[in-house]
């Protein structure tokens, strides 16, 4: 017995004993704001140091971390205290996706501006288009003044952490990446399409503008029995490459359809034959004879041995319903508590269904990469240094746990490894679908509001029945704005009332000092370096300071005529050829952002938009669909880009057929 108590004892004393390795992992465990790090202290404490080490460093790491959380969220408090009105932040708890939008956000959003605006907040004497809130321990400005705005956007390139929540799906794309490694990619994405040109583009386009046009045909011809009737079609001039007209179909009071999911599939088709330089009907086809190969490394896709062949169809509606969940899904858990953990994300049911539609949503731009042809712009990306060659796999995490963290989510999600080149696609291919599609559904929307704005921006296209609108001198009317001015105003107008990205949110390295100046009872405010900005375009621009009348549709602000310098008011009675110009667009309008962050491609979406709008409109008569109101057909349905919560639902009638008023 005497000896296996003394025995018990020293092994007791033995546990109880602090090593030198102990300490270390205990001051370790105590100072380490990293899970790995952590991770590694535990570990040392457990083998050096006993069970009574480990429970000691348990203890006291809790006991740091919540000091420094608490006083990290303390201090965030007082960064805006008594300047900018302050508003809890609650987040959202995300137990499965939300069958219906938020479809208040942006009004709550915009009465707050006005509260603040107007000085009815007793906690600041200032009055700004602007409050703050505290998310976690970050002190986070919401800024709806245009002059706030473009300071708080200009000259700051970092986005860290704060879209965290697209990692997933965009990856190490310029949408997400950072430092030197986003500069190389926004440069080398400019350059594949500034090689690529516009022209490709707006053939697509043009393309993609007549295949929706025959579709929209061929459902009014069943609509009307068969009629068949002959209507100016400027579309089928611009394809034939002649002046005559096209076929029509008549369909008296017109057909109601929903314009959406339309356009999100025509503007698909004309991304896809853009980046990859080969339409998609052609490379799904030849992706089913094995036809295609390289692209992408063997690792992330597999061989070029043949596949399944899958019709082009297939590939549109598995991309599109995909992308069409997460573009609720991702925002939703940047406002959620899921934000706080990337693992109990995972576990949970919308974390499983998010990484479904990221598998589903990456194949169609995996095709893209397997089809693209020389010198299109995914070519471009391919054989570029920051997409392909020792920069094209990677995360682009910091030191050796940051990759560690960011190779085991990768492997545990199930996503597979990640490829630069992939990732970029992946990115450019939403972005580009999914922005202008909406865009040209408010726009159809607010046309058939006005019936005189969409007479006069019809009448502006086809002014002379023998002068076809492509062949008028000069530079493409496509090109620049302006080639067509009352349709460059009808569009911005349109982005000005209806900013598809909402919000843009940027981590100030620097201080920033923003001037109101014009703003009514407003003064300078100073944004420290360390919070976060985030700008809601929606409310800045309807700034009262910057745009008269800012919630009325009014496309003539935009146009200057020739006998007026200055035509922004409401009724400047803008017609046909007394417009000589499109005014400058000014510091308030950044519905593509500002600043080095700005959207990289937005020159090809006004090109794109151009095409498609112009075809539309010359070719239909854009109504309200039935017992439909204008507020209701204007409800948005608030994801990562706003669009019409009624699907865009209008009435199109052919121009050439049968009216009624």
């Amino acid at each position: 017995g005497a000896p296996r108590r003394r025995r018990a004892r020293e092994s007791r004393r033995r546990h109880r004993s602090r090593t030198p390795e102990s300490d270390f992992a205990i001051a370790m465990l105590a100072g380490a704001p990293g899970t790995a790090a952590a991770a590694a202290a535990a570990s040392v404490i457990a083998l050096e140091g006993g069970e009574h080490a480990l429970a000691w460093g348990v203890a006291l790491y809790v006991i740091c971390a919540a000091t420094w959380t608490l006083a990290d969220a303390v201090g965030a408090r007082l960064v805006f205290r008594g300047k900018l009105p302050s508003v809890p932040w609650r987040p959202n708890l995300m137990f499965n996706v939300y069958a219906t939008p938020r479809r208040n956000l942006l009004d709550r959003v915009s009465r707050r501006m006005a509260a603040a605006n107007d000085g009815n907040d007793a906690t600041t004497k200032h009055r700004r288009r602007a409050f703050a809130t505290v998310v976690g321990n970050c002190p986070f400005a919401h800024l709806g003044g245009a002059a706030l705005a473009r300071a708080a956007l200009d000259r700051q390139p970092v986005k860290s952490p704060l879209y965290r929540a697209f990692e997933a799906f965009a990856g190490v794309g310029i949408f997400t990446a950072e430092g030197d490694d986003w500069a190389a990619k926004r440069s080398e994405v400019l350059g594949a399409f500034a090689s690529a040109g516009l022209e490709p583009l707006a053939a697509a386009s043009t393309r993609a503008s007549a295949g929706l046009t025959a579709e929209i045909d061929a459902q009014l011809a069943a609509a009307a029995g068969g009629k068949e009737t002959r209507r100016r079609s400027t579309v089928d001039d611009a394809e034939k490459g002649e002046g005559g007209g096209g076929k029509g179909r008549a369909a008296g009071r017109g057909l109601e359809v929903d314009m959406l999911p339309r356009l999100q599939r025509a503007t698909l088709r004309a991304t896809f034959e853009y980046l990859a330089g080969v339409d998609l009907p052609t490379a799904a086809a030849a992706d089913g004879d094995g036809e295609l190969g390289g692209g992408l490394d063997a690792a992330v896709v597999g061989d070029a041995s043949p596949r399944r062949r899958r019709p082009a169809g297939v590939w549109e509606d598995e991309y599109l319903a995909a992308a069409t969940d997460l573009r609720r899904l991702i925002p939703a858990r940047a406002r959620s508590v899921w934000m706080l953990s990337d693992w109990a994300y995972a576990l949970s049911p919308v974390g499983r269904l998010e990484r479904a539609r990221i598998r589903e949503a990456r194949r169609l731009p995996e095709l893209a990469l397997r089809a693209a042809v020389p010198g299109s712009p995914l070519d471009h990306l391919r054989r570029g240094p920051a997409h392909g060659g020792a920069h094209r796999r990677g995360r682009g995490g910091s030191g050796i746990f940051g990759r560690f963290w960011r190779a085991a989510i990768d492997r545990w999600t199930g996503l597979g490894s990640r490829d630069a080149l992939l990732d970029e696609a992946t990115t450019l291919l939403f972005a580009g679908h999914d922005t202008q599609s909406a865009t040209l559904s408010w726009a159809l929307l607010r046309l058939a509001g006005d019936p005189v704005a969409q007479r006069e921006l019809r009448a502006s296209l086809a002014a002379d029945p023998e002068d076809s609108f492509e062949s008028r001198p000069g530079p493409a009317w496509w090109r620049t704005s302006a080639g067509a001015p009352v349709l460059e105003a009808c569009l911005r107008e349109t982005l000005r009332l209806h900013p598809v990205a909402p919000f843009v949110a940027r981590k100030l390295t620097s201080g920033v000092l923003a001037s109101e100046g014009g703003e009514s009872g407003g003064d300078s405010l100073t944004l420290p370096a360390g919070c976060a900005a985030g700008v809601w375009l929606h409310a800045v621009h309807r700034d009262p300071a910057v745009w008269v009348d800012p919630d009325s549709f009014d496309p003539s602000r935009w146009l200057v005529r020739s006998d007026s310098i200055d035509s922004s008011k409401k009724g400047s009675n803008v017609r046909g050829s007394d417009v000589v110009r499109v005014r400058f667009k000014g510091a308030g309008f950044m519905p593509f952002a500002t600043g080095p962050r700005s959207c990289v491609g937005q020159h090809l979406a006004w090109v794109y938009m151009r095409v498609v709008l112009a075809g539309l409109v010359r070719a239909y008569e854009v109504r309200l669909a039935e017992g439909e109101g204008e507020s209701d057909a204007l409800t948005p349905s608030v994801g990562f880009t706003v669009t019409p919560a009624n699907a865009a639902r209008v009435r199109l009638v052919p121009t050439g057929g049968e009216l009624d008023e």
